[in-house]
């Protein structure tokens, strides 16, 4: 339940390429993704310095605002990710599949989700597991087009 925003984040950056075999790519970084790891990393980054603060109110707070700095640009990005996506061949997903598990703020995500100081702490504060169940929410609602909620890629498979 607490953890909802961070399974949302993870599936967001990752879930849109199918599982496809392993295939040595090395590619350079589309601009696209580029674009949407400065913003995941923020995210990610911002709620971090949430659970630093001790005040849960101050938290919450934080935790809204980073919600409210992701979701319109996430809007704004959707059109651009959506086209990245639609294109990308199997090797270029693959690749793509091989760098997000990699990524910096997914890591930085694991750690918060495995943090048991966090965990007791999000226990102990219903406020702050609803600021994190709304922030999830927001997240989810863009649904972004081709990114199956299982990980698949749906009808518009690469080529």
């Amino acid at each position: 339940m607490c953890m909802l925003v961070f399974c949302s984040l993870q599936m967001l950056a990752a879930k849109a390429f199918l599982p496809v075999e392993y295939v040595a790519v090395t590619a350079s970084l589309d601009p696209t993704e580029a674009k949407l790891d400065r913003l995941m990393e923020r995210y990610v980054n911002s709620l971090k310095a949430a659970f630093a603060e001790q005040d849960d109110a101050k938290t919450v707070s934080m935790i809204n605002q980073a919600a409210d700095e992701l979701v319109p640009a996430l809007e704004k990005l959707k059109p651009e990710i959506e086209r990245w996506a639609e294109t990308m061949t199997a090797q270029e997903r693959t690749a793509y599949r091989l760098r997000a598990d990699e990524k910096p703020y997914l890591k930085t995500m694991m750690e918060l989700m495995l943090d048991p100081n966090l965990t007791k702490r999000l226990e102990r504060s219903p406020a702050i597991q609803q600021a994190l169940e709304n922030a999830g929410k927001r997240t989810e609602a863009l649904e972004i087009e081709g990114l199956g909620e299982d990980g698949s890629y749906g009808e518009t498979e690469g080529r």
